[in-house]
């Protein structure tokens, strides 16, 4: 985690390790998770934007894109990792 929850979803950002499939270095993701009330352990969505093939497309994504989403899921007992 990169800092506490905050919000009414509970969101708090993430960095993911992933290991580069050619050797390479590892890479970080960069990831929202959006947690229901309570500590205890519940089902995971996670939700994939994909990438834009342009680079200027790839600059205007903005990290709240799955905001919307991620609340129905919430709402429903759910934690997501967007």
């Amino acid at each position: 985690p990169q800092g506490p929850a905050r919000g009414p979803y509970r969101e708090q950002a993430w960095r993911v390790p992933v290991p580069d499939a050619g050797g390479g270095p590892e890479r970080l993701l960069e990831a929202l998770l959006f947690r229901p009330p309570g500590e205890g352990a519940v089902p995971l969505v996670i939700l994939s934007h994909g990438t834009p093939r342009r680079p200027e497309e790839r600059a205007q994504m903005r990290p709240h894109w799955a905001e919307r989403a991620a609340a129905f899921f919430v709402a429903e007992g759910y934690a997501v990792l967007a």
